[in-house]
């Protein structure tokens, strides 16, 4: 009987030795997977930081530019108004001869892209006297005036 109690301790112990190496490499595969969980998620988060860092950057460079558009456009805007300013002063001082009369209740506009101030029509310009291209019944028959 003694023997057979040394035979199950024996066995009983072996069991247990066997089901520490199975936990030894389980703990071992573990630990490797999680070597390699945590390497991922480093370049991950080192992805999103660069990302991140790039993204700031672009954010930067867009404001940047729409600054830079605004003072541009605010820039030419300023230039506009002098020049319909001076042309609307030196148009009515022509045209006074008395000299310059302010122009109340006018707005002042800038013209579509690409446009010349020379070549764009403005509100208020002077309209051609109707009375240069008037028809009269004498030149409708062919007679002189």
């Amino acid at each position: 009987m003694a023997r057979r109690s040394r035979r199950r301790k024996q066995a009983h112990l072996a069991d247990l030795e066997m089901q520490v190496k199975t936990g030894v490499q389980a703990v071992e595969k573990l630990k490797l997977e999680n070597a390699s969980l945590y390497k991922e998620f480093n370049d991950a988060r080192q992805q999103f930081h660069e990302a991140n860092t790039r993204a700031k950057v672009q954010r930067k460079e867009v404001r940047s530019k729409r600054n830079r558009r605004r003072r541009r456009r605010k820039q030419r805007n300023r230039a506009w108004k002098a020049l319909n300013q001076r042309l609307d002063h030196a148009m009515t001082w022509a045209r006074s001869d008395s000299g310059p009369t302010p122009r109340h209740g006018r707005a002042l506009t800038t013209p579509r892209r690409g446009l010349s101030p020379l070549t764009t029509p403005r509100r208020g310009a002077p309209r051609p006297n109707p009375r240069q291209n008037q028809v009269t019944a004498c030149s409708r028959r062919g007679q002189a005036p």
